[in-house]
């Protein structure tokens, strides 16, 4: 869409009007505002037909005026919608569930038909969450559900340059495997998702089925939705990563408590020396709570992943911070977190983290 047309046919009849008063200077194309210039011009040359070029200046001036008022007024609009969008989404209290949401509340609120959220591995795109308006269907699907294609963005000198610059753009379609994989062949926004000042991920969208394409404001208010949206995912994984920490003291503190009512159960001595009870006596057998095994009994019950998982859930990580260092699916993280819990015999993480609390797990 070009800043410069109006709906129905009065930027057509202008045109025409401006081909018989203006003649070979006439500007191609629906630009109006080049229209008035030239109008202009002649009149300030003292041309014959002056009345009428002021009126044709005039008419044209009034269609640009009332196309920069519904450009202005649309843009308003979805603006106002994207930060509704973006309100429900912050009532998200989960990242999976935020994810899962993110494409349609994009399209809804900006006005677009297809939306796709992807992010970034190392030197590739990967397309991640897709939604379609309606009942389409497209290959899109079909590379969101096989959840590895890897996209290289040296192929992709669009989004090369959103990474680089982090701004979005409208970007030509270029003749690319990806393009038609995807099936892009119109013009696409393409903005990026930097939470934290680094980008992470893209969102791309465009009108298709429609044969619209997108313009300025699908750009901008895409835009708006990618920066609110990064902020709203953010913040669920600082949440997540001070609750898994919390609960990390929380075990820590437990074991303390233990120690101490140990101690408490010994006769201290108040004297320059005091004599340390047998159990805590440097060369005596020590009590296993304060020189526990190198490492527990239980996690050779684990399978090879399972222990993986279980390294990472014991220093207090997340379940998306899991999923990024093993390369796996939040997912699958829980299912093993499941397992893991059942097989160890812990009713939670916090029990889980506390009966592990102390064991040496630098050793391999």
């Amino acid at each position: 869409m070009t800043t410069d047309t109006t709906d129905g046919d009065l930027v057509p009849r202008i045109r025409e009007r401006a081909r018989r008063l203006l003649g070979p200077d006439a500007p191609g194309g629906e630009e109006l505002g080049a229209i008035v210039a030239a109008c202009l011009e002649r009149i300030e040359g003292g041309v014959p037909d002056s009345e009428r070029l002021v009126a044709l200046a005039v008419e044209a001036q009034d269609a640009l005026h009332a196309t920069h008022l519904r450009i202005y007024a649309r843009r308003v609009h979805l603006q106002g919608q994207v930060q509704a969008a973006l309100g429900r989404l912050r009532d998200a209290t989960t990242t999976d569930r935020l994810l899962d949401e993110a494409c349609a509340a994009a399209a809804r609120s900006c006005g677009l038909r297809r939306v796709l959220l992807s992010r970034i591995d190392g030197d590739a795109w990967i397309p991640w969450k897709v939604h379609l308006d309606g009942t389409m269907s497209s290959p899109m699907q079909v590379l969101v559900a096989d959840g590895g294609t890897r996209i290289p963005l040296a192929d992709c000198p669009a989004e090369q340059a959103v990474l680089d610059d982090r701004r979005p753009l409208v970007a030509q379609p270029a003749r690319t495997a990806w393009l038609a994989e995807l099936d892009i062949v119109r013009p696409y926004v393409v903005v990026p998702i930097a939470p934290a000042g680094r980008v992470v991920g893209f969102l791309h969208a465009d009108h298709h089925p429609e044969e619209t394409e997108v313009d300025g404001i699908d750009r901008a208010v895409l835009w708006t939705f990618a920066e609110g949206f990064g902020r709203a995912f953010e913040r669920l994984e600082i949440l997540h990563r001070l609750h898994g920490q919390r609960e990390h003291a929380q075990a820590a503190l437990s074991v303390i408590d233990a120690i101490a009512a140990s101690v408490d159960r010994h006769d201290l001595e108040f004297a320059g020396d005091p004599v340390l009870p047998a159990a805590l006596a440097g060369d005596a057998p020590r009590d296993p709570l304060l020189s526990p095994p190198e490492r527990p009994e239980f996690e050779r019950r684990l399978t090879p992943r399972e222990r993986d998982v279980f390294l990472l859930m014991v220093r207090g990580l997340g379940t998306a911070t899991i999923a990024d260092r093993l390369v796996i699916r939040p997912g699958t993280v829980k299912d093993h977190i499941k397992s893991i819990l059942r097989k160890i015999g812990a009713s939670n993480r916090a029990e889980a983290i506390g009966m592990t609390y102390g064991y040496d797990f630098d050793r391999p």
